[in-house]
């Protein structure tokens, strides 16, 4: 006896069952993550292997062409603010470096 898929129906980029508009677009920033994500590996593994790099290029050209993906960013949108200064770990004034006056 087989059971009927519930997403059959579902169009790609449909919200999920319960599915917030946010979770929506986080799922959406990630397609083809897995696959860009092990053709970066292959290609960066000490043991390069040509073959298979190639192979997962394919995975990776039909998984954007299945999804519509059109760029892939490596970082964020907005990077996190950088830490404050350790004050501690600040060179002490010297003629190359001077302090800024008081």
């Amino acid at each position: 006896m087989s059971e009927a898929n519930p997403d059959a129906n579902r169009k790609h980029g449909d919200l999920e069952p319960g599915e917030k508009k946010e979770a929506k677009q986080i799922r959406e920033a990630f397609a083809c993550a897995k696959e860009a994500a092990d053709l970066l590996n292959c290609v960066a593994a000490k043991n390069y292997n040509e073959l298979k790099c190639v192979t997962l290029t394919k995975k990776l050209r039909e998984c954007v062409k299945r999804k519509g993906v059109v760029s892939f960013s490596l970082l964020p949108d907005k990077a996190p603010p950088p830490p404050p200064p350790d004050k501690s770990t600040q060179p002490k004034s010297s003629p190359e470096n001077p302090s800024p006056p008081p």
